[in-house]
């Protein structure tokens, strides 16, 4: 599952949505404890976030403005 993020608000509304259904990030944070756009690694909106195996990932890498 893809679900790219366009801004704070919905950054925030997805990952409160993500923990309650139980994700985590992919070193086992809870994913309202670590936000990209909060990070040193942060260049701006959209991002992607990225469910494999149960787990959150971020990237950049196929987003488009």
């Amino acid at each position: 599952m893809t679900i790219k993020i366009n801004n704070k608000e919905q950054e925030q509304e997805t990952l409160a949505r993500l923990g309650n259904e139980g994700f985590l990030w992919v070193d086992d944070v809870y994913p309202e404890d670590w936000k990209l756009s909060l990070s040193n690694h942060f260049r701006g909106f959209p991002y992607e976030l990225v469910i494999i195996n149960d787990s959150i990932r971020w990237s950049y890498n196929n987003t488009k403005n």
